[in-house]
């Protein structure tokens, strides 16, 4: 049966769930339940610096996490606090209360490699892939889209909203809580 409308995934929901099994698997994503002994034989490659899963990135690859923060290590300020470059009485937020000459310029090399001293004391994160899951299915790799900010706020619940759906457990949700809403 051809699902057209999101009418026709809520007046059949055992229909949506084969068919959502179905959309997935010719979507070359894999169901969790459906592959848990499944282990992948070949490392995965940072598309960036070219570190194979295990190994760390090189240095200034903006897909490494920094280990206390958990952000991108590129561009987290952890660096100036930790080099005890940030001074809120001698500089001021014109310069993001930096030395003059790192707002500027970034670190000098000696500044480069202390940091990086830093980061080897308390120990780098090795690059590992993790999927995107959908937080409703756990569908791997879903298919990515969007919607506006005001929509998604309007459908998915907060607890989730950082996470990913995939597009037809989102469309199968709003269905929902459309109907819902119009037969209240």
């Amino acid at each position: 049966m051809p699902w057209n409308t999101i009418q026709d995934y809520i007046n059949d929901p055992a229909g949506f769930d084969a068919h959502h099994k179905q959309w997935v698997a010719q979507g070359g994503d894999m169901e969790v339940n459906d592959e848990m002994a499944y282990i992948e034989t070949e490392r995965a490659m940072c598309h960036d610096c070219g570190a194979l899963e295990g190994e760390l990135h090189e240095f200034g690859c903006d897909m490494e996490r920094h280990s206390e923060c958990g952000g991108q290590l590129i561009s987290c300020s952890c660096v100036y606090k930790e080099l005890g470059l940030y001074d809120h009485v001698k500089y001021g937020p014109e310069t993001s209360f930096l030395p003059p000459e790192v707002y500027k310029h970034g670190l000098s090399e000696e500044q480069e490699k202390r940091w990086l001293e830093i980061l080897e004391e308390k120990g780098r994160i090795p690059w590992i892939q993790y999927p995107n899951i959908c937080v409703k299915c756990g569908a791997l790799w879903p298919v990515m889209f969007a919607v506006p900010n005001e929509e998604w706020e309007k459908y998915v619940e907060p607890a989730v909203r950082g996470g990913m759906l995939c597009e037809p457990c989102y469309l199968w949700i709003k269905g929902l809580i459309d109907q819902y809403a119009g037969s209240a």
